[in-house]
């Protein structure tokens, strides 16, 4: 009997001309990483609430909830 093997490519539906969408993603975040860095987008980035758990999200929501919250509010990863 002969085997029989199954491949998954990976997360997603795969279609034609993806790696092309691919490289222009890449070229567009390559221009935006050089405008941060040329200082001609700035980062709206102003508070980080450490890992992401209930009680930061908590933080970071009560802030929102009171109208204080200035640009965008971050979290460093996911707590253990």
């Amino acid at each position: 009997m002969p085997k029989i093997g199954f491949v998954f490519p990976g997360q997603g539906s795969q279609r034609s001309g993806m790696l092309a969408d691919m490289i222009e993603q890449h070229k567009l975040l390559a221009t935006v990483a050089q405008l941060v860095d040329d200082g001609t987008i700035i980062n709206t980035a102003n508070e980080s609430f450490g890992a992401l758990s209930p009680e930061s999200l908590q933080k970071a929501h009560a802030l929102l909830e009171s109208g204080k919250a200035i640009g965008k509010i971050t979290f460093d990863g996911i707590a253990d």
